[in-house]
């Protein structure tokens, strides 16, 4: 018997894959999450070698075992059982693939915080760029749509009734304008919203 009861919209059977898409739950699939926060402690780590602050030989063991696919899951799960904490079971298992000397250094500075919001930026990041190519090429079909159908009279719409003819060009070339602004800021967005946290 199939199991019916899903919490949120995106994992539901009845709708499927109507409100995400294979590549949107890639973004947010466990793993990869978990493989974004270490993204964050990796870049952190690259920084404190050029800084000093980690011995480089100890900084390269920690980004060559930085990576999930080097822990051991059924363990990490059962500590996030256990701890009830978003990180700290990631970075044990972390710390399980290291010299007790690399280890020291893990999460060396920053806050929870820190490493998570930093890296809900990257998913932001990758949310856009779909969005982004999504809407470029809604915008490449409703410029020919508008093209193609500069010369087809329709009736035209106020208050609910019929009003002057107009082209189903025009009608379309007015969703183009706004859909391009759409485009326009989202384009801003990935430019100026993206930022880390570290503090």
């Amino acid at each position: 018997m199939t199991k019916i009861g899903s919490s949120h919209i995106i994992d539901s059977q009845f709708f499927g894959d109507d409100y995400s898409t294979i590549a949107s739950r890639a973004i947010f699939n466990d793993l990869n999450r978990i493989n974004r926060w270490l993204e964050v402690e990796k870049a952190l780590v690259r920084c404190q070698i050029k800084m000093g602050i980690i011995p480089k030989n100890i900084g390269e063991e920690l980004l060559g075992k930085g990576d999930v696919g080097n822990f051991d899951l059924q363990r990490m799960l059962n500590n996030f059982k256990k701890t009830k904490h978003s990180l700290i079971p990631v970075l044990k298992e972390w710390e399980s693939c290291v010299s007790k000397e690399a280890a020291h250094y893990i999460h060396y500075g920053p806050t929870t915080q820190d490493i998570e919001d930093t890296a809900q930026m990257l998913e932001m990041r990758d949310v856009l760029d779909i969005a982004i190519s999504d809407l470029k090429e809604i915008n490449k079909i409703l410029c020919s749509l508008a093209i193609a159908n500069k010369m087809v009279v329709t009736i035209g719409r106020t208050h609910g009734q019929n009003a002057l003819p107009m082209t189903m060009g025009l009608k379309i070339a007015t969703w183009l304008d706004e859909a391009n602004r759409n485009y326009k800021r989202l384009i801003y967005c990935r430019r100026n919203l993206l930022v880390a946290q570290l503090f």
